[in-house]
């Protein structure tokens, strides 16, 4: 699909005409309830890559999802998910941080990304209700009934709307940088009209116009970070980012969903943030933790990257606070 990402506010209108397209035979799912007929499965077996930290795959549907996990043994989890076209090892100031060391740590490679297999039916696996449903999937397999919380970033913000509908109620979750939305016009409001942000859904793109993205990214960026975040970009097996565009109009009503949850949603913004409107949200009429949205000084798209540390206690706070919440 050969588009003009230079002029990315057309972009945005595309994907509104598509929507429009489609309006007359979609349909908002029902919210199920959670069923134990998964068909997934564990294989081979954890290979040790740093203290406590393990990496698995997980076969779900038929597609071969990887993840990396550390605290195997506690009895509280949180749940990771990366954007689009990054990986899990976005996650590492967490993974590394002593403060989350007394929670278990899942962080998984979308389908198509990284170390995970593409969807085994792609024009269905590469919409966000398609991801949302194979993770709620994976996360099923991996809860053993114990209380766990939902961390995305970016995209990783859709996903985990996307994942509630079929999930039972996680004790918390944290929107990073979040891109969620009521329907695909919302794209206009929460995007910024930024050029570079148009190859997130290209499948070819330059080398250059991907170092342009990623360093947008990081308020501060470094060689190797940006190098890493470069080659998670061109992991990505083609057609996820292409399909991903064409199938937006499938999105569910995500702030709906996040609102029936009835959790207070820890949300935090890096005020510099080149791809999101970090003003988005200010209006919509969401349950939040401490009643703010926080947005840090001298970060970007990447606040838990720019911001590690203030990042690291916020969550560490809340995940107290929530896990403690349910056993009173």
């Amino acid at each position: 699909m050969k588009t003009n990402f230079k002029q990315f506010p057309i972009l945005i209108s595309t994907i509104i005409f598509l929507a429009a397209c489609k309006k007359n035979d979609s349909q908002q799912p029902v919210i199920p309830q959670h069923s134990n007929n998964e068909e997934a499965y564990s294989v081979s077996s954890s290979v040790s890559t740093a203290e406590s930290t393990e990496q698995h795959f997980l076969i779900i549907d038929g597609t071969k999802l990887f993840y990396t996990e550390k605290n195997k043994e506690a009895g509280q989890t949180i749940f990771f998910l990366h954007g689009n076209s990054s990986s899990h090892d976005t996650w590492q100031p967490q993974f590394n941080s002593a403060l989350l060391s007394q929670y278990r740590l899942i962080s998984f490679d979308l389908p198509a990304h990284g170390l995970s297999d593409e969807a085994v039916v792609a024009t269905d696996g590469y919409s966000l209700p398609g991801v949302g449903k194979l993770v709620a999937k994976a996360i099923g397999q991996l809860i053993d009934g114990k209380p766990y919380i939902l961390a995305g970033v970016s995209l990783g913000t859709n996903v985990v709307a996307e994942t509630l509908p079929f999930l039972d109620t996680p004790a918390g979750i944290v929107l990073v940088s979040p891109t969620v939305i009521s329907t695909v016009a919302d794209l206009q409001k929460a995007f910024l009209p930024n050029p570079n942000t148009g190859i997130l859904f290209n499948d070819n793109a330059s080398v250059d116009d991907i170092r342009k993205l990623v360093t947008d990214y990081f308020f501060i960026p470094d060689n190797n970070t940006i190098n890493a975040t470069v080659q998670d970009y061109m992991a990505v097996k083609a057609p996820f980012r292409s399909l991903l565009l064409q199938n937006a109009p499938k999105v569910i009503d995500e702030i709906a969903v996040l609102k029936q949850s009835g959790i207070p949603l820890l949300i935090i913004f890096g005020s510099g943030d080149k791809d999101v409107n970090v003003n988005y949200l200010d209006d919509v009429d969401l349950i939040l933790t401490k009643n703010q949205l926080f947005k840090l000084p001298d970060a970007r798209h990447f606040v838990h990257v720019d911001q590690a540390g203030v990042f690291n206690q916020l969550l560490t706070e809340y995940a107290a606070n929530r896990f403690n919440s349910i056993h009173r």
